[in-house]
């Protein structure tokens, strides 16, 4: 059966065989940070990130968070605000 609604380039395969279009939902800027102790300059927990997402004026903040099994466990906040963050040369950076 072909689809007519969308592009063949949109339509993705699973590892089922299953066919699946990818939809946008939004698109725009992003953001994305790790964590380290201020005192030694360390990462806090290899892995343990943050990706903030702007679309428009609307934050949306994805937290990842490690596994033992190496994969990762993501939660998602929407309207999270302005995020402050410090670059490698410890300026201020506000998103």
């Amino acid at each position: 059966m072909e689809n007519r609604a969308y592009p063949d380039e949109a339509v993705a395969t699973t590892s089922k065989g299953k066919r699946e279009v990818r939809v946008l939902l939004e698109k725009g800027e992003y953001l994305r940070y790790t964590y380290v102790n201020p005192e030694d300059g360390r990462v806090v927990r290899q892995g343990k990130e943050s990706v903030i997402l702007k679309s428009g004026g609307k934050r949306t903040k994805i937290f990842l968070i490690p596994l033992k099994d190496r994969r990762r466990l993501a939660t998602i906040k929407d309207d999270c605000g302005e995020v402050v963050v410090s670059d490698k040369e410890k300026r201020v950076i506000r998103f």
